[in-house]
């Protein structure tokens, strides 16, 4: 009834129908304002339990994931460049504890005629002569290692770094059979060898940082060569770089960088054959 007195209406049977209708269009408004608020928190709601069931499941395939990734071996896991560095760190500290281990790791040139002691091409890539030579060798495979790794992956990486250092120290002991020689120089400059293989035959993932980095090595070995009382095995270098070269002919960047299947096997033949020459050349002075 006040609504009838608030507006100056008179209390008359049709006034009062129109009050009752006002009413009930009210209450039938509410009621579907109601219906379409439960309607929308039920999809809400849907919307909420999907999301979560679908973030449940992504942190089980995570987990599942994580589990996996740990129950790999560490050297799986790890990149293997900073593997690399780790035991060539290790192998120096080794060697001042025990000073007659890089007599018997090192590169020396007459032990490998005598002896045949060939292992000496592998283990020579992880002595070094003091602290400045393995700080330098170890930041240039830090800053270049790391790119070509995640370029190539670990296996080619691995191919690449330790093939690169065997060619190096072979390399070094044809040209000067009474070599004495450590560090990790021929394989790294295998690297630089793979990137000029790259740029050679314009190997579009070979980014400008790559190629910055190739100079920053450069750069780093151009200080090395001046420091008082360096000892630098120049034909270690450049059978590294030779070396890094052949293998990325060998290993290459795949056929849609080159103009045919047929360059991309001439190449793989060419580095094949390149790689076999200095080792049948070694093996027939020894």
């Amino acid at each position: 009834m006040d609504f009838l007195e608030q507006r100056g209406l008179p209390l008359t049977e049709e006034n009062l129908t129109a009050w009752q209708e006002d009413l009930k269009a009210r209450e039938e408004s509410a009621l579907a304002k109601r219906q379409v608020l439960r309607q929308k928190k039920t999809e809400i709601l849907k919307e909420y339990l999907s999301l979560k069931n679908k973030e449940e499941l992504l942190f089980r395939k995570r987990a599942v994931k994580s589990s996996q990734a740990w129950a790999r071996p560490i050297w799986s896991r790890k990149n293997l460049y900073e593997i690399i560095i780790v035991i060539n760190v290790v192998m120096f500290l080794l060697s001042k504890v025990f000073p007659n281990m890089t007599f018997h790791t090192a590169l020396i040139g007459p032990k490998v005629y005598l002896y045949k002691e060939y292992y000496r091409f592998f283990t020579t890539m992880f002595m070094h002569a003091n602290l400045s030579h393995i700080f330098f060798n170890m930041y240039a495979l830090y800053v270049l290692g790391s790119q070509l790794e995640s370029l190539l992956g670990k296996k080619a990486f691995a191919w690449l770094y330790l093939g690169s250092g065997i060619l190096g120290a072979a390399f070094s002991y044809l040209i000067n059979p009474g070599i004495f020689s450590v560090g990790a120089s021929g394989a790294i400059f295998g690297l630089l060898g793979f990137v000029l293989y790259a740029r050679v035959f314009r190997y579009g993932s070979v980014t400008p940082n790559i190629q910055a980095s190739l100079m920053t090595i450069l750069g780093i070995n151009l200080l090395i060569a001046i420091l008082p009382g360096s000892n630098i095995d120049v034909w270690s270098h450049g059978g590294g770089l030779l070396g890094g070269f052949l293998i990325g002919m060998v290993m290459g960047p795949g056929a849609g960088y080159l103009r045919s299947d047929q360059e991309r096997r001439n190449q793989i033949i060419i580095g094949i054959i390149g790689i076999l020459l200095i080792l049948t050349r070694v093996l027939r002075i020894i």
